[in-house]
């Protein structure tokens, strides 16, 4: 049987994402569990376990809730975050100290949850220092995948003046014409033989 074509291309790749948020989270709070036993000279498998399941619950309810918006939607947004912080946090809050207080707790998880998504988008790293060295025109990207990042980013904003536009010339990398490189070169041999 040929395969379709995915229905949602936002939503492609959601089990992936979803098992490697729940064991992050799973990981954290087991590590965090560690420490507060340490720290409260309590038993260690006790923290471990207690501290590191409801990270992986929380998570798992939290993700499950997201890439289920995200399918919804068919976008990646921080309303999908939003939208699953709050449901997690007032399902979570809810059960753990009653319906009068998860209300409260769905207003700040979805809070949380939209901020971490902004932070995350914005910050990003690895993202944001890929995207520095396209709008250099120092990283050629595939046609495709240019495309697909300019969606959900600010490449375009940046290559047209945002803040990194006077760095340029402060940036140790610079792309250079062929005819700048020969003139370059010949000055440094030039420098060479004197």
């Amino acid at each position: 049987m040929p395969s379709r074509p995915y229905p949602c291309p936002a939503s492609e790749g959601w089990q992936e994402r979803v098992v490697t948020k729940t064991a992050w989270a799973g990981v954290g709070g087991a590590t965090l569990g560690a420490w507060l036993s340490v720290l409260r000279n309590g038993s260690t498998t006790t923290y471990i376990l207690g501290t590191g399941g409801s990270f992986l619950m929380a998570m798992a309810c939290f993700t499950a809730l997201q890439e289920s918006v995200r399918f919804l939607r068919c976008e990646d947004s921080p309303v999908n975050s939003w939208l699953a912080g709050t449901g997690a946090g007032y399902a979570l809050t809810a059960a753990h100290q009653g319906r009068t207080k998860g209300v409260l707790g769905g207003c700040l998880w979805g809070v949380a949850a939209a901020t971490c998504h902004v932070l995350s988008d914005r910050w990003d790293p690895g993202t944001r220092f890929k995207r520095t060295l396209a709008s250099l025109d120092l990283l050629d990207i595939p046609q495709d995948q240019l495309s697909h990042q300019l969606e959900g980013s600010k490449l375009s904003e940046e290559a047209d003046g945002g803040w990194l536009s006077g760095w340029q010339q402060w940036m140790p990398i610079q792309k250079m014409t062929d005819e700048e490189y020969k003139r370059y070169r010949d000055r440094k041999e030039r420098e060479l033989q004197q």
